[in-house]
């Protein structure tokens, strides 16, 4: 085994090992599956819970203040203890195994015995002598499997006094050893692959830190995930998850390039203010979509502002809210966006997210210039490159302006009857100088969106009295008490001792989440 068993990452191996080999062992014998079904269920359970446990370990061991690390040494203890007990467990379950095998146990060399046991190509199916020792083993393997069933609840009690301590302990602590100490980091420069926000007492502000900096609190964030950031995000309230929405969509507002979120981290202070750390990584530019105001003033703006409606109707309406002048359309949120080699039509609201792409060119509803590519004199199709202007598909007849459509109103209404009054409307038509037009559109952006938004501070729930009553609940759901697999002082196991006492167990884990806090971890006392 790649680490030694005695540690704890050494057992968390045994464990997970040992339920892979009981698995395919199950498979093989109608009996061994009978009996081993839910004694595979607990060694995954306690082996994942150790696992998770020796995460917040690991992570304490990167902070050099012990004050400030999440588990005393009491607590490292208790959870040493834990491991010990199952690997006591794991052991008697592998060696009545070998019983009912009849496999060699008496080697010499024990962790040479423990890993041809956990060998799936050493297993063979079951004769007829041997199936006939699985009903003198299940008492004993039922045995096993109450005793790691009373080591999974204490494992998962001591990993949510864990997960509690971390809140209490607040955001300062945690996010002040996220990005490292300033003499390690003494030259840096700014990131083009990665972004940082912090959300606290209800702004959202961009973390100033360079390149490497950003990169050193994103691996000490994953140090401190213990299950993965889709989990995290599913079991948050309906209100966080929104508050993570609207960093992202903040963060995509203040960029011309797309971002994608990769983490978040979440800590709840002492005095109940919330602190969440957004990492978001930069993607590919993306071209700003161009609004024409009512006054033929074009603005530039990150496309991540424009992808929906609501977002884009909001930005309009925070540009002119001081200004006095705004338009009836624009309070209204009707927006037009202009098709290549036609006119500019309406968008309906549904139909946002597929109308609007970057580069789009939107004007607010029944303002702005006429088609601005209507010029024939002027066009030249070689000199425009923006990327929502698309070549003619037809091949062999390059469709020019003046091939279009005519306009759909009626001749009448023109500047006469007769052929010379349309002769004369499409010559002032052909005098517009779309090249200008186009230099303009092509311009460099300079528009630059806030960089600040507010946002409802949300508050965690208090968790003290719940965590309590649902400890109480699990202690004493179950009255049943069964003897118990020992270990002699050889270190093998034998079918009289009791490795875990109920009794004590019940009576040392229903003591109140305060007094648990205080021996397990580095957690403040509450203060009433």
């Amino acid at each position: 085994m790649a680490e030694a068993l005695g540690t704890v990452v050494g057992v968390i191996a045994f464990g997970l090992n040992l339920a892979t080999t009981l698995q395919t062992y199950t498979e093989l014998t109608r009996e061994a599956n009978d009996a081993l079904h839910d004694v595979v269920f607990e060694v995954n359970a306690t082996a994942s819970a150790l696992r998770q446990l020796q995460g917040i370990v690991d992570t304490d061991k990167d902070i050099s203040d012990k004050s400030a690390r999440v588990l005393s040494d009491s607590g490292v203890r208790e959870i040493e203890a834990l491991a010990a007990k199952c690997q006591t467990v794991y052991k008697t379950i592998v060696k009545l195994v070998q019983k009912a095998t009849d496999a060699d146990s008496g080697s010499s060399d024990a962790a040479a015995t423990l890993q041809h046991a956990l060998d799936p190509a050493c297993l063979k199916p079951l004769n007829v002598f041997q199936r006939a020792r699985w009903p003198w083993l299940t008492p004993r393997i039922e045995r096993c499997q109450q005793q790691l069933r009373w080591l999974k609840i204490s494992l998962l009690v001591t990993l949510q006094i864990a997960n509690l301590a971390v809140q209490q302990m607040g955001a300062r602590d945690h996010l002040s050893q996220i990005f490292g100490e300033d003499k390690k980091v003494s030259q840096d420069s700014p990131s083009r692959t990665l972004e940082a926000f912090v959300a606290e007492h209800g702004k959202v502000r961009k973390v100033p830190f360079g390149h490497d900096r950003l990169v050193f609190g994103l691996n000490q964030v994953h140090k401190y995930r213990t299950t993965s950031t889709w989990a995290d995000y599913l079991n948050l309230t309906s209100e966080k998850q929104d508050l993570i929405d609207k960093i992202t969509e903040l963060a995509n507002r203040t960029s011309y390039r797309a971002m994608s979120l990769l983490t978040f981290y979440w800590v709840e202070r002492q005095d109940g203010s919330d602190a969440v750390l957004a990492f978001f990584s930069l993607n590919e530019s993306q071209e700003p979509v161009t609004f024409i105001d009512a006054k033929e003033r074009k603005h530039f703006i990150p496309f991540g502002v424009c992808q929906t409606h609501k977002g884009f109707h909001g930005f309009v309406l925070a540009m002119y809210k001081d200004t006095g002048d705004l338009a009836e359309s624009a309070s209204k949120g009707e927006f037009e966006r202009y098709v290549p080699y036609g006119p500019f039509e309406p968008i309906h609201p549904m139909l946002w997210s597929a109308s609007v792409q970057p580069g789009t060119i939107l004007r607010l509803a029944g303002h702005g210039p006429a088609d601005p590519y209507a010029s024939a004199q002027s066009y030249n199709r070689s000199n425009v490159k923006a990327t929502h202007i698309q070549p003619p598909s037809s091949p062999g007849h390059g469709r020019h302006p003046l091939n279009a459509p005519l306009p759909s109103r009626a001749l009448s209404t023109m500047q006469g009857d007769s052929l010379n009054g349309v002769d004369d409307s499409v010559g002032r038509i052909t005098s517009y100088d779309a090249d200008a037009f186009i230099k303009e559109i092509e311009a460099e952006f300079m528009r630059h969106a806030p960089s600040g938004e507010a946002i409802p501070e949300q508050r965690l729930d208090s968790t003290q009295e719940s965590l309590s009553d649902w400890g109480h609940d699990l202690f004493f759901h179950d009255d049943a008490r069964s003897e118990s697999a020992g270990v002699d002082q050889d270190g093998s196991v034998s079918d009289d001792g009791q490795i875990v006492d109920f009794d004590a167990e019940a009576e040392k884990m229903v003591a109140s989440v305060t007094d648990l806090l205080s021996r397990l971890t580095n957690a403040p006392r509450a203060t009433t």
